[in-house]
């Protein structure tokens, strides 16, 4: 599992951190993943989930519960964010380019 990290963090949030990341890496081997900070500067930590998957949505689904168990209960503020990897992004825009112009009419004379 590999996770991308720029800064220490305190033991609470990175434990959260490790067992949000682990539980997706378990569904997804696959998966890598990025820790950031809020740009709002309120203390929250971003986890972005990058997964090869059209919809991200499953993972959402997997984590939801703990993460605001987490959050509320326990009082760690995390977000973990999925996302699509660049090579799919990359699918999908080929594939909604070539069905918008399947749908163009063809060009007058």
């Amino acid at each position: 599992m590999k996770i991308e990290q720029a800064s220490t963090l305190e033991p609470k949030l990175q434990d959260a951190v490790d067992e949000l990341a682990s539980m997706i890496a378990a569904r997804y081997p696959g998966a890598a993943f990025r820790v950031s900070h809020h740009p709002d500067g309120a203390g929250t930590v971003l986890l972005d989930a990058i997964v090869d998957m059209d919809d991200t949505e499953p993972v959402n689904d997997l984590i939801l519960e703990r993460m605001e168990q987490l959050r509320l209960d326990e009082g760690v503020p995390i977000l973990v964010i999925p996302l699509r990897t660049p090579e799919r992004i990359a699918r999908l825009r080929e594939a909604m380019q070539a069905a918008w112009q399947s749908t163009v009419p063809a060009a007058l004379p």
